[in-house]
């Protein structure tokens, strides 16, 4: 046992060395016994060529070369293991692998793949190299659901290496030379075949498998391609039990090395430019490392993991990656890469080699501002990653999002970019104060119980962000924070699954708020309002996008300015930090004049008194009456179709309406409530005429009797009576009469009437002969009827009246004898 640091010259082991941390070795290293390698390092570091020989195979942990010597430095006579990190420190330092005879065998072991355990050779420097062939091996576990029988994505650390070479590890079947019986059990990807679209709406990259070997397996495998193998992990030979470990031997792929990548379009880009390469070298290399030469090719990695009982792909990009997708790519394993266009290429350098680095694609680091979103039944899960960076946008970024590639038979969790495509990383702009919203799709699900679980979501660098899930199906918002996992139920519903049902929100949630509008008649200012928000969080505006809010109006009620038309206005409500949701249009309406629907009748009366008048045309109870035209206020109580006016001494004009459009009044029509008034009718008499003082409407009466034709403003009298004038004018009447007594007429009653007493102080007495029906009345002289009679008789008609009651003064007798109609004074005394 060695302790402490000590230089030797030539190490011989014949017993047992138990390493030291470091052994620092000048000469030669020869083991016939046993080295415990334990976890150190045995340095190289003489001045000649210095050999590794002995008839034991030691099992190296790490190894340094300092030595500077090229021709070469360390030679490998014998067959030797390492288990760790073979580093060339020196300026021209070369490490022969396999002997000056070229037979010996230096072996990098690996015994694991979760995680990695694997040998593997460092960066190497300028000027150094490692020459011959070394055997690289690759563990790979026996698992996957189907016997055991999965696909595994490799690639070949070394070049020349033939499919012979792993056929002793695997059954490689086809129909080439030297195949296994079966069939075709190894392919390489072409990109330039034509991938279709599946069901899913996703690309079918099974499209691009083509057959590898095609001839021999004597053909070799090219270096930074992957290759797909079938392997039965149940059928030899696979080499160890338990694992499908295989090795090729050949010399190492060192120095930039290009990884074969092509774009060929098909018209659709989501579906090309997919390539499928492998890590060229004996070593873990870092797909962040700034040694690669990268151009016209996304960010991201991907590969498909077989070995779960439904294989999803992992995905790596920027610094977090999905189902274990990691920045760490193990030797031998071969990953998807993709192109958008134009010429991709993607090249290697020792730089991207993290030698000794093991992985299991597991995140190495934490990301700030990210959630990991996990798709769960039973112990099937799909992974999703949101993430938030300053230079990231919402659409497809090439450098900072990952495809959303479908698994082949899984259920798939995707996230949408704002430009519809599916992600499995999805990268977002840094959230503001201001709510985001972006949609999960979850698909290929069956009926059943299914949770989503939420991760990660601590990375966030301010610790208040709200992040809530949305259930459309079931209407529920939940907070993430205070629940990680979510169960829901996959049913036969369509809105139960697929791309409508769920999605995040992320930052302080704007309320959602409705608003209502107002009217008025006429120009003014209209009161609008909003409801759904704390009171003062309101933004009033008069422009739908753009514009600044509307100084002072944060409240949930907005009073406009004067306007004499229908204006639209807009409300959004405002979180605590000022971020404003949607602006929703609020309408102020100016209804203006509206045409009346009613008509209405007006009414007359011909002296001072109540006029009814009428309007129809709405519903009993609808109407409304006014006394001016405009403004003003409505007759109390007049809600009918028929209004009574007051008493009126002289016409006026009433107006009428009903509500129309938004309870604004249609136009007052005008209804006329008419008053005639005439000037009393008089008679004047002018020489032998009588004259009214009215022009036009005359009719002249005698003794109360129209004259014929008497229509003129004067008449010429032709016997005694009392004459009365009766003036029509308007609709409304007015007389007046007058006695006139012609001389030598006015007893000229004929002999076969007499009357006695005449004059009279109460009755007098009639008698007519004639055998006709005789009436007689008696008149005032205004031609008022006082009394009137038939007198009764045979051939002597008799009568009598008593005129005690009257006034002293004239009366007029009228006789009608048969057509014959005779009059006289009567004289009554007291």
């Amino acid at each position: 046992t060695i302790t402490g640091t000590t230089n030797f010259n030539n190490i011989s082991i014949s017993g047992t060395l138990n390493g030291p941390a470091t052994l620092n070795v000048g000469g030669n290293f020869a083991n016939t016994g046993t080295f415990n390698r334990g976890t150190g390092t045995v340095v190289f570091n003489g001045s000649s060529t210095q050999s590794i020989s002995g008839s034991s195979v030691t099992d190296f942990n790490n190894i340094t070369v300092s030595n500077n010597i090229n021709s070469p430095a360390v030679q490998v006579q014998s067959n030797q293991n390492l288990r760790g990190v073979l580093t060339l420190s020196g300026t021209n330092t070369v490490f022969d692998a396999d002997g000056s005879g070229n037979t010996s065998i230096f072996k990098l072991m690996s015994t694991s793949d979760n995680p990695t355990v694997d040998a593997s050779i460092a960066a190497l420097p300028a000027g150094t190299s490692v020459s011959g062939s070394i055997t690289m091996q690759r563990y790979m576990s026996i698992e996957g659901a189907n016997s055991n029988r999965i696909y595994r994505y490799i690639s070949s650390p070394v070049s020349g290496a033939a499919v012979s070479q792993i056929q002793a590890f695997i059954p490689v079947t086809g129909a080439f030379t030297g195949a296994t019986a079966g069939a075709q059990s190894m392919f390489l990807y072409d990109e330039t075949v034509i991938t279709d679209i599946n069901a899913s709406g996703t690309a079918d990259f099974n499209d691009g498998y083509t057959n590898f070997p095609v001839a021999a397996n004597t053909e070799t495998f090219a270096a930074g391609r992957g290759y797909a193998i079938f392997v039965r992990g149940n059928t030899a030979p696979v080499s160890t039990a338990g694992s499908a470990l295989w090795e090729l031997r050949g010399p190492i792929n060192s120095g930039s090395t290009p990884l074969p990548v092509s774009f060929t379009s098909s018209g659709t880009v989501a579906n090309d430019g997919w390539n499928l390469v492998g890590n060229p070298y004996p070593a873990t290399i870092d797909w962040n490392s700034g040694g690669w030469t990268k151009a016209n090719l996304n960010g991201s990695i991907y590969m498909l993991d077989n070995g779960l009982g439904a294989p999803v792909y992992a995905t790596f990009n920027g610094g977090t990656g999905t189902n274990g997708g990691s920045q760490y790519i193990a030797a031998g394993q071969a990953f998807y890469v993709k192109s958008d266009g134009g010429v991709p290429v993607l090249t290697a350098s020792e730089t991207v080699k993290v030698g000794g680095t093991q992985t299991t694609f597991f995140r190495q680091a934490s990301v700030s501002d990210m959630i990991r979103i996990t798709l769960r039944q039973g112990n099937v899960a799909d992974e999703s990653v949101i993430r938030f960076k300053d230079d990231a946008t919402s659409t497809f970024d090439s450098q900072w999002d990952a495809h959303k590639l479908r698994n082949p038979a899984a259920f798939n969790l995707s996230s949408f970019s704002s430009d519809n495509l599916k992600l499995a990383i999805n990268a977002l702009p840094l959230i503001t104060d201001c709510i985001g919203s972006v949609k999960l799709d979850v698909s290929d699900v069956t009926a059943g119980s299914y949770s989503l679980d939420f991760s990660e979501f601590d990375s966030f660098t301010n610790s208040t962000t709200k992040l809530t899930l949305v259930d459309a199906f079931t209407n529920q918002s939940i907070d993430i924070r205070q629940v990680g996992s979510y169960a829901f139920q996959v049913t036969a519903s369509t809105a139960s699954f697929g791309s409508d049902r769920f999605s995040l929100k992320f930052g302080e949630q704007v309320a959602s708020i409705t608003a209502v509008g107002n009217s008025r008649c006429d120009a003014g200012v209209v009161t609008i309002t909003a409801t759904g928000a704390a009171e003062g969080n309101y933004r009033w505006y008069n422009v739908s996008t753009g514009g600044t809010a509307l100084s002072g109006a944060t409240g949930s009620s907005f009073t406009t300015p004067s306007i004499s038309q229908t204006s639209t206005f807009y409300v959004a409500a405002a979180n605590s930090s000022g971020c404003e949701g949607t602006r929703i249009p609020v309408v102020a309406t100016v209804t203006g004049p509206q045409p009346s629907t009613l008509s209405a009748a007006n009414n007359s009366r011909c002296d001072p008194g109540t006029v009814t008048i009428t309007a129809s045309g709405t519903q009993e109870g609808s109407y409304r009456w006014y006394e001016s035209a405009t403004g003003g206020a409505a007759i109390a109580g007049a809600t009918s179709a028929s209004f009574t006016t007051p008493a009126l001494i002289k016409s006026q004009t009433y107006y009428v309406t009903t509500p129309g459009l938004a309870g604004c009044e249609q136009v007052r029509i005008p209804v006329v409530a008419n008053v005639t008034t005439l000037d009393p009718a008089a008679i004047t008499v002018i020489g032998k005429n009588l004259q009214s003082n009215y022009t036009l409407g005359n009719q002249w009466y005698l003794n109360g009797q129209p004259i014929s034709g008497a229509t003129g403003q004067t008449i010429e009298p032709q016997k005694s009576g009392v004459y009365m004038v009766r003036v029509t004018s308007a609709g409304c009447t007015t007389s007046a009469d007058h006695e006139f007594v012609i001389t030598a007429l006015e007893d000229a009653l004929p002999s076969h009437i007499s009357v006695s007493p005449n004059p009279t102080r109460g009755v007098i007495a009639v008698a007519v002969e004639s055998t006709n029906e005789v009436r007689a009345k008696v008149v005032s002289l205004l031609g008022a009827t006082l009394q009137e009679k038939e007198l009764e008789g045979t051939t002597v008609k008799r009568g009598s009246f008593n005129l005690e009651e009257q006034s002293e003064g004239m009366y007029i007798l009228i006789v009608q004898d048969g057509n014959k109609v005779y009059n006289t004074r009567i004289i009554k005394k007291q």
